[in-house]
């Protein structure tokens, strides 16, 4: 018999959609979508068999005690999600509940319908997944954090296991909790990733080029390093262009927000990307910065662009690095985070162990030099990355998801 497993998840698309479409696309199991009545109207089209799960009120309303956000948020998804479970549970027997630890908010499903769960946690806390020291939390955001960090240590414990994107994240947790964490990368849709439509970026022909590619663009993912980076090549005179692809005023991952305030003035409109141009000083000349981009066009630049670096400074595991191996693109990334258990140097991309302006101006440069090099190291990362397509993924996934029913059932 198919598994039933309910996913759930406040925000859609997410993590998890695209999996739950395919288990059901492809007859491996029946599965559902919990997510809010919004989402579910705007994706009914996209996704089957999805359910509505209503907050208990604005979950993102303004908090009655500012240093218990995150958990007031979680209360609030937590009741909708128990009441939501009630009723769909009325004409649906399920075998699994797959829930995101901070928007799915599981805790209050524990114990009480008999259906073992399994948390995603991206990472327990910021504390635990690291910010730049130069843009440190202030005392509130580091208290906000630790409520945080209380949260997602109770779900590691109550949950029959805990999913986290890669082994770098599981060893954010304390060993205590390590035997019940496993490891799994999203899956990813080849054809979401195959969909291109022209960019509308126009970037010089008479010159390599050198990207840089995030969601955010914040310390955490290695603004700033690329940045210096950028100055160090045109100190040295190379004539290179350079792309930055993201959200200008996205620092999702860092406290660089409150800097830019105190540094500037709360309604400066300075972003973190502005900051940085200032102080290196670079040729504006030089860069292009696209902002946020559609899907479709953001994929079609990628393949337009020489290499990309990828000098992530803190993190758990971000899609952005696969987004740019599952197309063959040319890599120099940090040796650090989780970016070894994607890269191998010289494979399929490029390690660097220093972060200074010099060693990465060094390894782009030898890399632009070396076009048999860069095909190479792109035709491996394409072939590297096919693990993490939903056809190998869902097989692991679903794997884990009848180990972990057959357990429940057993006692």
């Amino acid at each position: 018999m198919k598994p039933r497993i309910l996913f759930v998840h406040t925000v859609c698309p997410s993590q998890f959609s695209d999996l739950c479409e395919y288990l059901n696309a492809s007859g491996l199991a029946q599965a559902w979508y919990m997510t809010t009545p919004g989402n579910l109207e705007r994706n009914r089209s996209r996704y089957r068999n999805l359910v509505p799960l209503t907050p208990d009120g604005n979950m993102m309303a303004a908090n009655k005690y500012y240093y218990s956000g995150k958990v007031e948020r979680a209360g609030r998804i937590g009741l909708g999600l128990h009441r939501a479970l009630t009723q769909f549970l009325k004409r649906q027997r399920i075998d699994l509940i797959v829930a995101h630890g901070s928007l799915g908010s599981p805790h209050f499903v524990f114990g009480e319908f008999g259906i073992p769960v399994i948390t995603y946690i991206e990472f327990p806390c910021y504390a635990d997944h690291g910010w730049d020291p130069k843009y440190p939390p202030t005392e509130a955001q580091r208290l906000i954090d630790k409520n945080m960090q209380m949260l997602s240590y109770y779900e590691v414990i109550r949950s029959e296991r805990t999913l986290v994107p890669t082994g770098y994240a599981r060893a954010m947790f304390p060993d205590y909790l390590q035997d019940k964490i496993v490891a799994r990368f999203e899956g990813m849709d080849a054809d979401k990733i195959a969909q291109r439509e022209d960019c509308g970026v126009n970037l010089p022909r008479d010159r390599p080029t050198v990207g840089f590619a995030a969601r955010d663009l914040s310390s955490a993912k290695g603004l700033e390093s690329f940045m210096a980076t950028v100055a160090e090549l045109q100190q040295r005179a190379a004539n290179v262009h350079f792309v930055i692809i993201g959200d200008p005023g996205a620092t999702t991952y860092g406290y660089e927000q409150i800097f830019l305030e105190r540094k500037y003035g709360k309604d400066s409109g300075v972003t973190f990307i502005e900051h940085l141009m200032r102080k290196f000083k670079v040729d504006r000349e030089q860069l292009t910065l696209t902002g946020k981009l559609p899907y479709p066009r953001f994929s079609d630049l990628l393949h337009q662009v020489d290499l990309f670096l990828y000098p992530v400074m803190f993190g758990s595991g971000n899609w952005g690095l696969l987004e740019l191996l599952i197309r063959g693109r040319p890599v120099v990334a940090a040796r650090r985070c989780y970016v070894p258990e994607f890269i191998q140097d010289g494979v399929n991309g490029v390690l660097v162990d220093q972060d200074s302006p010099a060693a990465w101006a060094d390894a782009v440069s030898a890399l632009l030099a070396d076009d048999q090099q860069r095909a190479r190291l792109g035709d491996n990362a394409l072939a590297a990355a096919q693990a993490y397509l939903l056809p190998q993924a869902a097989q692991d996934y679903l794997a884990l998801f009848e180990e972990v029913i057959g357990e429940y059932r057993r006692g």
